[in-house]
C-alpha cells in the first residue's frame, strides 16, 4: 500500500485552499450528500440502530446530515486532516459523533455502514483504498464512496498546482482522478456481494467565483439542461456513488 499512502499524503489542506474551516458549511445541504442518503434509505432498514463511519469525513459536513436524518445511528468520523477534525469537535451539531485523526490504513474495526467522500478520487490508483473500505464493513453491510468513474475502460491521473491562493502556489497535489469501472471491479468483485454505480444528479447551479482558487467547484448546462461540474482543471465528468453491498 505504499504508492497509495503516499497518495493520500500528497493531498494536502491549504487554509486558503479548503472551505472546510467554515462552520457556515453545516448549513449547505450538498447534492451529493443528499444522493447518499437517498441510498442508504433504498438499500437499508434504517430504523434499525446501526454503527456507521465517514472515512475521509473532513469537518463532519456529511455527518451533521445523517446525525439530523437518523438520530438513532451510532456514528464515527475518520479524517487525517487535524484542523477538519478539530473544527468537527468543536461544532454543536455534532455533538454524540465521535471523531478521530487518522489515515485511512491505520484504521481498524467493523460498521454496518461505511462511507467515503472526496477520497477515492485522491489516489492514482484505487485498489488499495477499496479494498481497505470493503474491509472495514461488516458482512450483510454497506459501502458507498464518491468518484468520478469511467464507464469507458481508461483511467485517468490527474496532478495540480493550483497558483491561484497565495501559500503553496508551487506544490503539485493529487485529486479529481478518473478511474475505470472495470478498475474498481477488479478490485473488489469478488470480495462482495454486488456493486452498482449510480450518478450523483446536480440538481442545482453553483457560480463560478473568481475570488476562491482554482480548484474549486461551478457548474454550468449541457444542451440537455443537466448541470455538469468543472474547475480550473476543466474536467466535466460528474461524480457517480460505487455502491457496495459486502
Amino acid at each position: 500500500m505504499g504508492n497509495a499512502m503516499g497518495d493520500e499524503e500528497k493531498y494536502l489542506a491549504v487554509p486558503e485552499n479548503t472551505p472546510y474551516l467554515d462552520t457556515a458549511r453545516y448549513s449547505m445541504f450538498k447534492e451529493d450528500h443528499k444522493n447518499i442518503i437517498r441510498v442508504l434509505r433504498d438499500k437499508i432498514d434504517t430504523k434499525i440502530p446501526l454503527h456507521l463511519v465517514d472515512v475521509g469525513c473532513a469537518n463532519g459536513e456529511l455527518l451533521y446530515h445523517l446525525h439530523r436524518e437518523f438520530p438513532h445511528w451510532r456514528m464515527d468520523g475518520i479524517d487525517f486532516t487535524e484542523d477538519y477534525i478539530l473544527t468537527a469537535r468543536n461544532f454543536r451539531g455534532l455533538l454524540g459523533v465521535n471523531f478521530q485523526v487518522a489515515s485511512l490504513f491505520d484504521v481498524n474495526g467493523k460498521w454496518d455502514v461505511v462511507l467515503s467522500t472526496g477520497v477515492v478520487e485522491i489516489f492514482s490508483d484505487p485498489t488499495d483504498v477499496l479494498r481497505k473500505l470493503v474491509s472495514l464493513t461488516r458482512a450483510g453491510g454497506l459501502m458507498i464512496a464518491d468518484g468520478r468513474f469511467n464507464e469507458v475502460d481508461m483511467d485517468v491521473r490527474l496532478q495540480f498546482r493550483d497558483r491561484s491562493p497565495p501559500s503553496r502556489s508551487q506544490e503539485w497535489r493529487t485529486d479529481w482522478n478518473l478511474h475505470a469501472q472495470r478498475t474498481v471491479l477488479e478490485a473488489i468483485e469478488k470480495q462482495v456481494r454486488s456493486v452498482t454505480f449510480q450518478d450523483v444528479e446536480m440538481n442545482i447551479d453553483i457560480p463560478r467565483d473568481p475570488a476562491k482558487p482554482a480548484a474549486h467547484t461551478w457548474t454550468f448546462r449541457d444542451e440537455a439542461g443537466r448541470a455538469l461540474q468543472t474547475n480550473g482543471a476543466w474536467i466535466l465528468k460528474n461524480k457517480q456513488l460505487v455502491i457496495v453491498e459486502c
